[in-house]
């Protein structure tokens, strides 16, 4: 199933990397919010791509939500075309992330902050506290907020610890009155709250216990498990894709060091599995939508053995590597991985020049986790580069703050590269994750999360346990980003840096994340 191999986009869309001059004036216009010059732009440059100035070229392949020429690809011109259709995409992309109006994102606030006015909204906007754009000229917010504000601007953050309380106080006070009335033989409302707690309190009891195993074991894989996932694709009726092939690539486990023994247990229209080389592992395949309607279209599932996975570090014995090979994880790989002044600056302060390798990586995985909080992110292919947008925002979510500690590490001369998949917690419920892996001799790599970043926990092993260790519920399903997937993509993908959710397409366009839905579950078996 390879074809010809793609060259390095670095994770990103030409419309983020082109120096050419059209796609410069493309990016002028979006920054300022006139997307509809920005549509006229391209759709001009579609229409006669010969009188496009400066035509981007670029290796990655097109996209567009309206049909390709496919003709293109062997067009002069295809270049332009390609970007243009990329950029058009682009568009869309955006509106979509800033879809939510005002009424909307005040009715969200309010639900954290049942009092919360008009006035502060606009004061929060002012301060630039809100993700909000201005899109031809319609105030648009991200739909994701308030996601970001309320974990990072003092006064939401202080409104919305008061209300907290409030609420506590009044469940409190119901909690008693139910109780009085259960005295007096009354039957009680019942109520159902989550304990907020239980799932920190679940994986903190896991890492104890591998630390307690750590100390009558010279193994560092620790408490193994085994795991069964499935994972599935359905197409929503608003695709409407009816009578056209869907190709699609879904998630598939490494082999890697811990993680082994994979087993295919079924698979629903997938007829290839990408090799265990692949840097971002896939399983493909392709159906016939039937109608224009709600349909099923693929579904894997595997089983995989993994475990804890805890070296004994020590920095008295740590040194820099000495392999060739590591010279790729030291180098700048544009536009996630840029050695910008600040960054370079960042590194001299933090880790230092020249020093222990492992505790100058220890010292920047602090520096992150105490600067850079939480907040839900936008889609990676919408921000041009990772770890510039982490600085700039001084927040991210776990990929974003992942590539921000990659740069960092590998502008202080510690080879770094990305890792991610899926978190399969059981007290949790699961998610998408992405982490990182560092090279320290003599353990060679060893797994770093900044975005657990340091446990609330008296115990340093504890505290300090996602430097260098990981826990047992980790499906590592990339050891890269913004690689080919396995066969490649014609078109730009939904997440042209990661891969969990899955990828869609057809043969005239990709399906962008609103036109599809997915959804995996798991559960585990103790390995005696």
């Amino acid at each position: 199933m390879q074809s010809k191999p793609e060259a390095d986009t670095g994770g990103a869309s030409r419309v983020w990397t082109s120096n050419a001059d059209l796609a410069v004036a493309w990016r002028r216009l979006v920054e300022r919010g006139d997307f509809l010059s920005a549509h006229e732009l391209i759709e001009h440059a579609l229409s006669d791509p010969s009188h496009s100035p400066n035509a981007p070229n670029a290796p990655n392949a097109p996209n567009a939500h309206a049909k390709a020429d496919t003709n293109a690809m062997t067009d002069p011109h295809g270049d332009t075309v390609r970007f243009a259709q990329e950029a058009r995409d682009m568009l869309a992309r955006i509106r979509w992330a800033y879809s939510a109006d005002r009424a909307t994102m005040l009715a969200k606030l309010r639900e954290a902050i049942p009092d919360l006015s008009p006035h502060e909204l606009d004061a929060w906007i002012k301060a630039d506290a809100m993700d909000v754009r201005i899109i031809d000229g319609v105030e648009g917010f991200f739909r994701r907020e308030p996601g970001r504000v309320l974990r990072t601007h003092p006064p939401a953050k202080s409104q919305k610890a008061q209300a907290d309380r409030a609420k506590a106080e009044a469940d409190r006070a119901k909690a008693e009155a139910d109780r009085a009335k259960a005295d007096q033989g009354a039957t009680p409302a019942t109520t159902q709250t989550a304990d907020r707690h239980s799932a920190d309190a679940g994986i903190m009891a896991h890492l104890r216990a591998v630390v307690d195993a750590s100390q009558t074991s010279e193994a560092v894989e620790l408490l193994p498990v085994r795991t069964r996932f499935q994972h599935e694709v359905r197409i929503k009726a608003s695709a409407d894709v009816a009578g056209q092939t869907v190709k699609l690539w879904l998630p598939y486990p490494q082999v890697y060091r811990q993680q082994r023994d994979i087993s295919t247990i079924e698979q629903t229209h997938i007829d290839h599995i990408a090799p265990e080389s692949s840097p971002q592992r896939t399983c493909f395949g392709q159906i016939v939508a039937t109608g224009n309607e709600a349909q099923d279209l693929a579904r894997v599932v595997f089983s995989y053995r993994t475990s804890a996975y805890y070296p004994r570090l020590d920095a008295k014995i740590a040194q820099h590597g000495s392999d060739p090979a590591l010279a790729e994880f030291l180098k700048e790989r544009r536009p996630h991985v840029v050695f910008s002044d600040r960054i370079r600056k960042i590194a001299h302060d933090v880790a230092g020049v020249g020093e222990n390798p492992l505790e100058a990586a220890h010292r920047l995985w602090v520096w992150v986790d105490e600067n850079f909080p939480w907040v839900p992110e936008h889609e990676y292919g919408d921000i041009p580069s990772l770890c510039e947008w982490a600085l700039d925002r001084k927040c991210g979510d776990c990929g974003v703050v992942a590539m921000l500690y990659i740069t960092l590490c590998r502008c202080a001369g510690i080879p770094a590269r990305w890792q991610s998949g899926f978190v399969t917690d059981p007290d949790d419920g699961g998610n998408l994750h992405d982490w990182c892996e560092i090279h320290v001799a003599p353990w060679g790599w060893i797994p770093v999360d900044p975005s657990y970043g340091q446990k609330h926990h008296d115990d340093p092993r504890i505290r300090n346990f996602y430097f260098g260790h990981t826990d047992r519920y980790r499906l590592i399903i990339n050891t890269d980003y913004g690689r080919p997937l396995d066969p490649p993509k014609h078109f730009l993908r939904s997440e042209p840096a990661d891969f969990q959710r899955g990828e869609v397409e057809t043969h005239h366009a990709n399906l962008y994340f609103p036109s599809w839905a997915y959804r995996f579950t798991f559960t585990h078996d103790e390995i005696n």
